[in-house]
Parts: C-alpha cells; structure tokens; sequence
C-alpha cells in the first residue's frame, strides 16, 4: 500500500520534468484515485434495516460506519488519511444522481489526527436512510486531495456503492464501470 501511495509522489515528479506524458499520468492518478476510494467500506452496525411506518410510507434506516482496509496505525494509513477531504452520501433514481453531492458526513480534523496519531482505528459514523422504493439508489463518496494540487477534486464511491436497499446495483453504473470513458463521467 505504501507502494501506491508513493505512486503519486513519483508521478507528480515525472509530470514536471516530461510534459509529454501528463494524460498518461493523470489517467492512471485516476485509477490510483479509484482503487484508494474502494479501501473505504460502509459496514452496518446490525444486519437488519430499521423500519419506520408512521407518517404514510415507510421510511428505512441502516446504521453503521465508514470503515478503511488498511491497519490501524500503519504508515499508508496515516497517509491516506492527510489526502481525505470529505466524504458524502447521496441518494437518486439513478447512479449518477447519487453521486452528485448530497449530505456532507462528519469528518474533519479530531478524525484525522486521532488516526495519525494511532489513538484509533478509521471509523466515520452514518446512516444510510431512504423512503419508499427502496430501489432507489444510495452513494457515499469519497472525495481525495489532489497530490501537487494539480487536479480538482471529485467525488468517488467507496467500495460497495452505489447500490440500494435491496441490494441491487444501477445497471447504468454497472455499465459505466466497463466503458472506456468511466473518468470523464465523472468531471
């Protein structure tokens, strides 16, 4: 992990001293980019949705946490953490609406430096909530710093998302994940 962390710092180097190959290097920040969102995962507190009947249709609740692969205390951890900027959870009919915005989670500076520091393990509380139907579809996005500052920020689901309640996934982001054009989608 140490070792795609640094990619960056390599590649940034790279960038300044052979203009030639900054669309190399920016696509596979990109990547880079992806592959960092999917360390993060949503991971409910209880196997079981709350369900909610009052006030006409029913409303769905999932507690839980956003959670990182890495170990607690590790160097890359440590690291990632310092390129966090936000995340955010969104809901839509479809997978891009999701992923446009939505509600700001709470992550800020105590999170970050009690992870640095290794008083705890990576842990961003949530809840994942929707009404009727349930198909509708549920993001939570990760939005990284750039490293050098050269490109802007977007937003990048975490592992898992988007999906929905029931558990399926958006055909239109199941086929945006294999198209040759799944980056510009994005910006």
């Amino acid at each position: 992990m140490n070792e795609l962390l640094s990619t960056f710092e390599t590649h940034l180097i790279m960038r300044k001293n052979h203009p030639s190959t900054q669309a190399f290097t920016s696509t596979l920040d990109s990547i880079a980019n992806l592959l960092l969102a999917k360390l993060f995962y949503f991971e409910p507190a209880t196997p079981h949705k709350e369900i909610n009947y009052t006030g006409g249709k029913p409303s769905y609740k999932l507690r839980g946490a956003v959670l990182c692969r890495l170990p607690r205390n590790s160097n890359a951890l440590k690291k990632l953490v310092e390129r966090i900027h936000s995340f955010t959870a969104g809901e839509g009919s479809l997978a891009a609406e999701a992923m446009k915005g939505g509600v700001p989670l709470r992550f800020g500076e105590a999170i970050r430096t009690a992870v640095r520091d290794g008083h705890e393990a990576f842990r961003v509380e949530h809840v994942v909530e929707t009404v009727e139907p349930v198909e509708r579809i549920q993001n939570i996005s990760i939005q990284l710093v750039p490293e050098g500052g050269g490109e802007r920020m977007i937003a990048l689901p975490i592992s898992g998302f988007p999906c929905s309640f029931n558990g399926k996934v958006s055909p239109f982001y199941s086929s945006l994940l294999f198209s040759s054009n799944f980056f510009s989608t994005f910006r």
